[in-house]
């Protein structure tokens, strides 16, 4: 699946909010503050369970973040595992037989400078590394070899153009 259906799919996840219930902690909530409201809305509050009354409310309830949050269930899309294949396909292009597989690399990235200001950053950085080039990323003489740029470059590129198609 493409960004582009992919992304359609989950845009409309997003803008379809889950409906409205009322569950027995939210529903005590409302009733100890039912105490301290005015009439009418000390009545809806003290019964807040009952369906009628939780449409009327509905568009006054979910108008406050909080409240909507409290009585609906909210989707936050926080990691998206996706593209796995288009990754693969990428690389053995460029790579034939090389291996696809997470790589816990004990140091840190700039990335999180990037993500402070707004920016997207991700640990992703193709390249055929040997023994002797393992602690070069992250080393002292902190360096790749031109070939390994070129190739993740190539490789970025070319999972770009896959999940954007």
């Amino acid at each position: 699946m493409g960004v582009g259906r992919g992304q359609r799919r989950l845009e409309r996840i997003l803008k379809s909010p889950r409906p409205l219930r009322v569950n027995a902690t939210a529903a005590e909530m409302f009733r100890s503050v039912a105490s301290t409201q005015k009439f009418p809305a000390s009545l809806a509050l003290r019964n807040l369970g009952n369906p009628i009354l939780l449409s009327l409310a509905a568009k006054r309830l979910s108008a406050d973040k909080l409240t909507n949050a409290i009585l609906r269930d909210t989707i936050s899309l926080n990691v998206l595992k996706a593209g796995y294949k288009a990754i693969v396909n990428a690389v053995h292009h460029h790579a034939p037989g090389a291996g696809v597989f997470p790589l816990l690399v004990p140091g840190a990235t700039d990335g999180r400078y990037w993500r402070q200001r707004g920016y997207a950053a991700y640990g992703f950085g193709p390249a055929i590394l040997d023994r002797a080039d393992i602690n070069r990323p992250h080393g002292i003489d902190e360096r790749i070899s031109i070939d390994n740029l070129a190739l993740g470059i190539n490789i970025a590129r070319d999972m770009i153009r896959e999940l954007c198609a």
